[in-house]
């Protein structure tokens, strides 16, 4: 099965599923894989953290302070996994804006 992670959100899965992600530009996708007991997550962050205290976190994945911790306490507590035997990893982050991305006429 498929598991799509949208920004601001994660999955975990201990099946064969294929966890994806589309779409990071300036975004983060963090990786959790335990080879132990075949555990496999990964969450989409859009932010470092939040500006104030009071931002939306309908998305617990949506900042980096709180998808790391959370996906890494998720697959140790839920799926019986060591932090020591985790595998992790972190993609994109690209620098998506620059003036010479722009046309000007």
């Amino acid at each position: 099965m498929n598991l799509n992670v949208g920004i601001g959100e994660y999955a975990v899965s201990n099946k064969n599923d294929m966890i994806k992600t589309y779409a990071l530009a300036s975004c983060v996708a963090i990786t959790v894989f335990c080879p132990k007991n075949k555990i496999a997550g990964m969450a989409h962050i859009a932010l470092p953290s939040p500006i104030t205290a009071s931002e939306d976190t309908m998305r617990p994945c949506y900042y980096a302070n709180m998808a790391v911790p959370l996906l890494i306490n998720k697959i140790c507590q839920d799926f019986g996994c060591c932090k020591e035997d985790l595998e992790i990893k972190f993609f994109g982050g690209a620098k998506s804006i620059q003036k010479k991305d722009f046309l000007y006429w």
